[in-house]
């Protein structure tokens, strides 16, 4: 399993920011996934399958917003590590590329969620990764960027 970090500067419309950081699992085989198989997967992947391999899991590095009693932030618990926080997302990420695009739109995601109280589901569906977030930017002031 090979690992790796991101790190995700979330800038606020009233001048705060945030740094959201993941750290990289790349799984090659079921036993190296850190999210259950078939109890995650299977269940929430909209074709209900398990991912192909190779498989990037993202492992939540900051603990802001994890506290989160509705659950409208897409955070998990590791099924394989007990403790361990992962970004909530049913879908194959095969590469390290795919990652850094989901991990940009989670952390562009949550800082909405923050701000408004409310899942981004409904503001991400039918947009591109990039009309989601000029979308967010322009009505809600919130804009994202890799950290150097």
């Amino acid at each position: 399993m090979s690992k790796g970090t991101l790190t995700v500067n979330v800038f606020f419309p009233w001048g705060d920011n945030e740094a959201l950081s993941c750290r990289l699992h790349k799984a090659e085989k079921l036993s190296e996934l850190l999210m259950d198989p078939v109890g995650f997967y299977q269940k929430y992947n909209w074709n209900h399958q398990v991912p192909v391999f190779p498989h990037y899991e993202m492992e939540l590095l900051t603990d802001v917003w994890t506290d989160d009693p509705d659950r409208k932030i897409h955070w998990r618990e590791s099924d394989a590590k007990p403790g361990m926080r992962l970004v909530c997302l049913a879908i194959h990420i095969p590469t390290i590329e795919a990652a850094k695009q989901l991990f940009k739109v989670w952390c562009a995601g949550t800082a909405y969620t923050m701000l408004t109280g409310e899942s981004f589901d409904s503001q991400h569906k039918g947009l591109t990764d990039l009309e989601f977030f000029a979308n967010i930017e322009e009505q809600y002031g919130i804009s994202i960027r890799f950290a150097s």
